[in-house]
């Protein structure tokens, strides 16, 4: 199977995914997005992709983009899928530092005290923290609405070297770190469930 032939069968094992759907507005999606592929409009393509395979996306087309071109489109959609990739942290972080510091929010030249909220204690070491506690709690949620079964809030000390994205867009004061790096983590709220 060639590249383009993986790809092809790629999107549409995607796009006919239940958790994603398939696309009934749009039939013609996967030919689409393999279009403006065929012509590098790498932003075309991610932007018909939904925010919940985004990222997925973003990484199978990677390697066929250079490394000024992964830049800008990581900083055009790391805003709108950040939550989804957590299968594709070790990737992500990869790329990211690859292509150095993105976003709209300086980058910090002091440590900083972030937050970051999870519904599992197990993915307290993600990509993305914030430096307002309020942002942390509201992503204890799935998705950041909805009745959840409650979670954590966790504190972290993030050095300069850390950061490798800060956006400001969603008015989340969202910094994406790489976790190794951060020191003195800990829990600091445990967020009740509804009933």
């Amino acid at each position: 199977m060639d590249d383009e032939e993986w790809l092809c069968t790629y999107l549409r094992r995607l796009t006919a995914d239940p958790f994603v759907g398939p696309n009934p507005k749009n039939p013609r999606l996967v030919d689409m997005v393999l279009a403006r592929v065929e012509t590098r409009d790498w932003g075309g393509a991610l932007s018909l992709a939904s925010s919940f395979w985004r990222f997925d996306l973003f990484v199978h087309l990677a390697p066929r983009m250079t490394r000024d071109e992964r830049r800008e489109q990581l900083t055009k959609i790391w805003p709108s899928c950040d939550i989804c990739s957590w299968r594709w942290k070790i990737v992500a972080l990869a790329y990211l530092r690859e292509v150095g510091y993105i976003g709209d929010l300086p980058q910090p030249d002091t440590k900083l005290l972030v937050y970051r909220g999870v519904s599992k204690s197990r993915h307290r070491l993600g990509l993305s923290w914030s430096t307002n506690v309020e942002t942390a709690r509201h992503f204890v949620r799935p998705l950041g609405r909805g009745r959840h079964r409650g979670g954590f809030v966790y504190s972290a000390v993030a050095p300069p070297g850390a950061f490798l994205g800060g956006f400001g867009v969603r008015d989340e004061a969202e910094y994406v770190v790489d976790p190794s790096l951060l020191t003195d983590v800990k829990r600091v709220e445990v967020v009740p469930s509804e009933l």
